[in-house]
Parts: C-alpha cells; structure tokens; sequence
C-alpha cells in the first residue's frame, strides 16, 4: 500500500550526459546489449481483415512480416487499426502482453503459433488480467482513438522472440547465428520491430508522425526504440519502471537483482554486475531519455505503483532536461510528480491506483499526443 510522493526530494548523484554516441555505447554496454537494426525484411502478405468495425470508415489490416538480424528469419504479424478520415493521421506503434487475436478481438486476425499468453475474450484468464491491471491492459479504446484522428499499429513481440528466460536465448542464437557478436538482449530486439516499422510506415504511407506507446516492459521498448532510431517522433512510456524510465540507483522500486532473476534475457548479461551495487553503474536511465531528445516524451506512472518507481521516473526526467535544452527546448518543467503538463517535452502524468492501464490513461496519452502532433 505504499504510495510515490507527490513532490521528489533531491536527485541523487548521477553520472553526466555526454554526446549521442556515448550514451547508446553506455547503455549498450552495460544494461540492454547492441542495438540491433532489423535485416532481410519480408512483407509476405497484406490482407484486409474488415472495414467499419470500431467507427464507420475504419479499416483493419494484417500483415506477415519475416526477419532476422543476418541469421534465421522469424516470422511476425502487425495488425493496422486506421481511419479514412485523415490520408496523413499519426499513427501510434503499440507493443502488447495479448497476442493480436487479443488485442483486436474480431474475427479474422491470425493467432500465434506455439504456446502464447491467451487473454482473449471473457474467459477466465481474461477476466482475472482485466480485473488486476485495468480496462485497457488489453484492448485499446480504439473508437476514442480513431475518433481523435490517430491510427494504431498492433504487435505482440513474443511472437518473433519468445518472452522466455529458457526459450528467448534459443531463438536469439539462431537470429544472430552468423554475427555472435552482436547478440542482444530482447528488450532492444522487441524494440528493433518498431524501429523498423517506423521507417517502413513513413515509406509506405503518407504518414509524418510515428509515436511508440506501451505498458510496463513495452514501456521500455518504447523508449528504446526511439532512442535507436529518429524516424520516430514521440514516445507514451507508461510505467516502464526498472530498465526503463526509473533511476537505478535511488534505492526504490524493483532492483537490479530482481529484475535479472526474474527476466534475464531482456538484458545484456552485463546489467547482472550492478545486482545490489546499482550506484556503480556508469549508466542511468536519464541517459535513455537524453538519446531521445529534443522528440515529446510523456511519462505515465501510478501512485501506488511504487515498484515501477514514478519517483525515480521524474528523477530521471528532471537529469535528461539539459538535453531537450540544447535543442532551444524545455524539457521538463513540472514541479511536482502530479503536475501533468501535456504540451511540455517531457510531460510526466502521476494517476491514482496501481501497475495497469485504466480508464483516466487513455484521455491523458491522448491530450499528450494533441499538445505535439495536431496542426
């Protein structure tokens, strides 16, 4: 029942910012592995799914996607959620616990091979997921969505690497199995799928805005994907937390330890030398944020979520503002972690409640994304 404060104390003392090409050569290093850039992209097949499901004009859209990283293809599907009104709507890039079928609960969307996570429909898995992490921990509000003039990009990243302690290394071999060397941990290959579709949106579509959004560890996938690449133009990082947004070394939330014993094949092996000793990383998560810089980021967090350490967040965000600031930019200007200032560089948003995605989120990433990206 412990809460975040509305008002963070002092910043502990972090390591300086310094150029691009240090920063992503520290976090590399130290927590995430290389960042990977996706090779020997195959688009199979486009296939429309249905039309006029959540508003009239909308229509939905699957594709096929096979690639690796120079190794063996792995095959993965994106499902695209637009609306007719606007040639050129924003579209935002979202990363999901629920496989697609999930996701977008209509007949016709393709269903992972293998085991997956099934939270479909009313059963019982779904339910229970619902009832703890919130109304839309699943299933996006897409007709507020759409209705606001955004389209949305839906892809579920187990599917091209499991989310596995036992199963992700095997695949991650056979990706990288001609260039060992630039093996990498999931989180930075689960974040390569937006970095490419990005790029391959603003290629395809007339599109000029890509926003990458997700909950918790797509949260910082988010977040890393816009740090590898600029083609992306803000970031809905919600709750994203250790190997996220959060400071490592402030001594709250989920440590090092924990989140290597429980997840270690998100990171590089490296991160596990900072277990009980974070405040002799070289590296700290303002450094993620800087890379972005000077692109809008909004920070989601809970107040009673102090496991994802909002505090921590809005240390973070207050170390990265130097960054936006040598851009002419402001970065972050609240005061208070419960100050939400949609239209700042950093726009850190503190709700009631605990870890999930509920009902105020939605209205909230959506002011974000007004402030920055209507006309």
């Amino acid at each position: 029942m412990q809460q975040a404060p509305k008002k963070a104390g002092e910043i502990p003392s972090l390591p300086a910012l310094n150029s691009a090409e240090i920063l992503q050569s520290g976090l590399e290093k130290h927590i995430f592995g290389p960042f990977p850039k996706l090779q020997n992209v195959g688009i199979s097949s486009k296939r429309i799914v249905a039309k006029n499901v959540f508003i009239e004009g909308s229509e939905i859209e699957e594709w096929k996607v096979q690639a690796g990283f120079g190794g063996r293809k792995h095959e993965f599907h994106i499902v695209f959620v637009t609306q007719s009104k606007t040639e050129d709507a924003p579209f935002i890039i979202t990363q999901n616990f629920c496989p697609n079928i999930a996701v977008v609960p209509i007949d016709g969307i393709t269903a992972p091979s293998g085991e997956y996570f099934d939270c479909s429909g009313d059963g019982i898995l779904g339910s229970v997921f619902r009832y703890f992490f919130g109304r839309y921990i699943t299933v996006p509000p897409y007709e507020m969505i759409l209705n606001k003039g955004y389209n949305i990009a839906v892809m579920y990243p187990p599917e091209f690497v499991p989310d596995s302690s036992v199963g992700a290394p095997r695949v991650i071999d056979t990706l990288f199995e001609h260039d060992l060397e630039s093996r990498t941990g999931a989180l930075a290959i689960w974040a390569s799928l937006s970095a490419w579709l990005a790029e391959e949106l603003k290629t395809s579509t007339s599109t000029e805005s890509v926003i990458t959004y997700g909950h918790s560890r797509y949260g910082k996938t988010a977040l890393i994907a816009a740090a590898m690449n600029n083609k992306i133009d803000g970031v809905i990082a919600h709750q994203s937390g250790t190997g996220g947004a959060s400071i490592l070394r402030d001594g709250t939330g989920e440590s090092v330890a924990q989140i290597m014993e429980n997840y270690p094949h998100w990171f590089s092996p490296n991160f596990a030398n900072y277990a009980d000793r974070e405040e002799t990383l070289p590296v700290d998560a303002h450094m993620l944020l800087a890379l972005i810089a000077p692109r809008p980021v909004m920070l989601g967090n809970a107040r009673r979520d102090v496991w994802s350490d909002p505090e921590g967040s809005f240390y973070a965000a207050k170390a990265a503002t130097p960054a936006w600031q040598d851009f002419g930019k402001t970065g972050l200007t609240a005061d208070r972690l419960d100050t939400f200032k949609p239209g700042d560089d950093i726009a850190f948003w503190l709700r009631p409640g605990t870890h999930g995605v509920v009902e105020e989120d939605w209205p909230a990433f959506l002011e974000f994304l007004d402030a920055h990206f209507k006309n």
